[in-house]
């Protein structure tokens, strides 16, 4: 993809991957389940802020990748898909919000415009950080590398690329994306 040669020791990068269950809950948890989904949300939203506020002053450019991010956090349809499937379907969070934007990814997955097709990596990035932060987990992200390495992994999201450290990134190897 890339022209060049570069040598250093590797950095296995291991993002978040959602393992999700079909689940339900029971109506008198209804009222909690949709308050661990706006925590989660408003978790998500403090970090995309975070890093469009770093992003900003160093690369407007990338920040308008976390911009996009923030607009699908907040999409209006899928945040009430995700309310009636815990609401009405009585979903867990984590099955109503790995439901909806799956769904979603598998509609903009068959859109013949290129564009739009691209966002779907968008749209999996967002998915997976609402998802860890609903778990209460810590953000892993190439942004605080210790020293120069090469980083591999099964695949970046916009939001790894856009965030990592480029004085401490010799090389990416990735098996699938560009």
């Amino acid at each position: 993809v890339s022209e060049g040669i570069a040598m250093g020791s590797a950095f296995l990068y291991r993002p978040y991957i959602p393992v999700i269950e079909e689940a339900s809950i029971d109506q008198s948890q209804v009222e909690e389940a949709l308050a661990q989904y706006d925590r989660a949300k408003s978790a998500a939203k403090a970090e995309l802020d975070g890093i469009f506020a770093k992003l900003s002053a160093s690369d407007p450019e990338k920040a308008k990748i976390f911009t996009a991010h923030l607009d699908i956090l907040f999409d209006a349809a899928m945040d009430e898909d995700i309310r009636d499937d815990i609401t009405y379907e009585l979903l867990t969070p984590h099955w109503a919000i790995h439901k909806v934007y799956e769904k979603y990814i598998k509609i903009l997955s068959k859109t013949k415009d290129e564009l739009i097709r691209e966002r779907v990596a968008d749209i999996k990035d967002v998915k997976n950080r609402l998802l860890r932060c609903l778990e209460g987990l810590p953000e892993q992200n190439l942004a605080s590398l210790d020293l120069p390495v090469v980083v591999v992994a099964h695949d970046l999201f916009p939001s790894d690329t856009a965030t990592l450290d480029r004085s401490k990134v010799l090389a990416i190897v990735t098996e699938v994306g560009g």
